[in-house]
């Protein structure tokens, strides 16, 4: 793999296409699919509203800063979905591409509980190893986690909203808002709290919305396949976020 990440220009009817002609329209950008590649092109204003020229460049720079890195981790990132190249409009980054995923994002619908918790498991070490190389993911769902039920890989996307090393996430959802306001940073154990959130919409089939099952959490309303002994002390933090919260993973307790 060359050492430079390779940049393409795009033209003004090249960058307004893209932004048009797109499958997948997130908050912060479009993705498109091009042949072998999976393109992700950002919003003028990167999904944040009311936010001045000033902000806007410095997150554009961030998000090219994280791309170039994972870049460079090169197999020390081990995640099927990677950087190849950027794109640049008038001199400014607006995107970048990485492969083609030939499966989906995990439907929950279509395993029954045994895949459920292998998955759940594969993606705990996932997170592990990115830890390993100071990546916080912060953003799990479901809909950022794509699972090859051949390979039995699971892959991480929408990477350039992650914290690496000293570069800080973009955006945040509600709930991980909440864990960092009252744990008070964000590090390693953001990962578990989302996770462990992951982890009980998944088992108990719920509608997906972590602000339920937090709130449930505060009840003392878990899951039974969750209710066990060696998780009580961890649901209770998870119900009551601070500066005591262990990050440990619920999964790791559960057969």
């Amino acid at each position: 793999m060359s050492k430079i990440l390779p940049d393409i220009k795009l033209s003004e009817d090249e960058y307004i296409s893209m932004k048009k002609c797109s499958a997948y329209h997130g908050s912060e950008g479009c993705v498109i699919r091009d042949g072998d590649y999976a393109i992700k092109i950002f919003k003028n204003n990167f999904g944040k509203k009311d936010t001045c020229h000033e902000k806007i460049e410095l997150t554009r720079e961030n998000k090219f800063c994280k791309i170039k890195t994972l870049f460079r981790y090169g197999n020390l990132f081990d995640n099927e979905f990677y950087p190849l190249a950027t794109y640049s409009y008038e001199g400014k980054f607006v995107g970048f591409h990485g492969p083609w995923l030939p499966y989906s994002s995990m439907n929950f619908s279509t395993l029954n509980m045994r895949e459920k918790i292998f998955y759940l498991k594969k993606i705990r070490q996932k997170l592990e190893s990115f830890h390993e190389i100071g990546i916080v993911y912060g953003d799990i769902k479901d809909d950022n986690i794509f699972i090859d039920t051949s390979s039995k890989k699971v892959t991480f996307v929408d990477i350039d909203n992650m914290k690496i090393g000293a570069y800080p996430m973009d955006l945040m959802s509600n709930s991980a808002k909440n864990f960092v306001a009252n744990y008070g940073k964000v590090d390693k154990k953001l990962d578990s709290y989302m996770m462990n959130l992951l982890t009980i919409d998944l088992l108990q089939h719920h509608s997906g919305w972590y602000d339920e099952i937090i709130a449930n959490l505060q009840l003392g309303f878990v899951p039974q396949k969750l209710d066990i002994p060696q998780n009580k002390k961890l649901i209770y933090e998870m119900g009551h976020v601070g500066q005591s919260y262990c990050g440990g993973y619920l999964i790791d307790h559960v057969r």
